[in-house]
């Protein structure tokens, strides 16, 4: 079974022509980027087939962006019980809009 490379941010800024703070930038969708810089990260990034790599985001970032649920009840499966699926439910909308 052959693995698929996983290019990083260094080849794709090398791909790209720009330096990798300024592919980092356009990836995450922070800070400031011209039109065709832009366009030319993410024409190296969809032709590297980049994927963003959670764990080493959160290693970096000192964050990981999980929620977790902790729900004691004897008899299972809480989630499907309509309450706790909306409690649920807005808990994780909460998160994405803070």
């Amino acid at each position: 079974m052959t693995r698929k490379p996983n290019h990083g941010l260094r080849e794709i800024a090398r791909v790209a022509g720009v330096s990798k703070s300024t592919a980092s930038r356009v990836i995450s969708g922070n800070g400031y980027a011209g039109a065709e810089v832009k366009e030319r990260v993410l024409q190296a990034a969809e032709a590297l087939h980049y994927k963003p790599n959670a764990v080493a985001r959160a290693m970096v970032t000192k964050r990981t962006y999980n929620l977790g649920v902790i729900v004691f009840r004897e008899k299972p499966p809480i989630v499907s019980h309509p309450l706790y699926g909306k409690i649920i439910d807005e808990i994780l909308f909460a998160s994405e809009i803070s």
